[in-house]
């Protein structure tokens, strides 16, 4: 994929998701009664196609009993590189993982999904 292109991208993404937020919309508050009471340290929240992280980061500022590092960044593999490349200290702790959309979901077991 052409460098140029995917800064680009993302840089249209930034502005999707700044004006159709994450939070404010959904109420987890089921999602961190989940947590506490289910003793499996399994993924709490996986962000297929999360782009750089922010609905992942919103929802987390929002809940923030819900453990960042139990969420999961789902991306192709250019966007995953240069969400790592980008260095956000926030999303440090959040898993990342490059997917094909066209295979099988690599996370298995997770306690919530998001697209």
């Amino acid at each position: 994929m052409d460098k140029k292109y995917l800064e680009r991208f993302i840089i249209g993404m930034r502005v999707v998701e700044s004006s159709n937020p994450a939070s404010g919309i959904y109420d987890f508050s089921w999602l961190v009664d989940k947590v506490k009471t289910t003793a499996v340290e399994r993924p709490v929240f996986v962000d297929v196609g999360g782009g750089q992280g922010h609905a992942l980061l919103s929802i987390q500022e929002e809940f923030p009993e819900l453990p960042i590092d139990r969420f999961v960044l789902e991306d192709l593999p250019e966007t995953i590189e240069a969400v790592k490349r980008a260095d956000i200290p926030r999303l440090k702790e959040v898993a990342k993982v490059p997917i094909n959309f066209h295979a099988e979901q690599p996370i298995k077991g997770e306690l919530s999904y998001m697209r």
